[in-house]
């Protein structure tokens, strides 16, 4: 067997008993590791959360200081 598609899915916590579902989707290349390349595609999750969560909490920091 050979993926050819490889997708991940987070679920995180956004608060007020509200979730949010990131998904990234990807094609493999002819002989891509497909273990690597979920690695990879976790990392772009992760990288857009901790974006997120950064801005979410400055946001959240300016209204309780106003």
């Amino acid at each position: 067997m050979i993926p050819v598609e490889i997708s991940i899915n987070r679920k995180f916590n956004i608060g007020n008993y509200q979730t949010i579902d990131v998904t990234v989707k990807a094609s493999l290349n002819y002989g891509e590791d497909a273990v690597k390349a979920l690695h990879e595609l976790e990392k772009i999750i992760m990288d857009y959360w901790e974006g997120r969560a950064a801005s979410l909490t400055a946001k959240q920091v300016g209204r309780e200081t106003k």
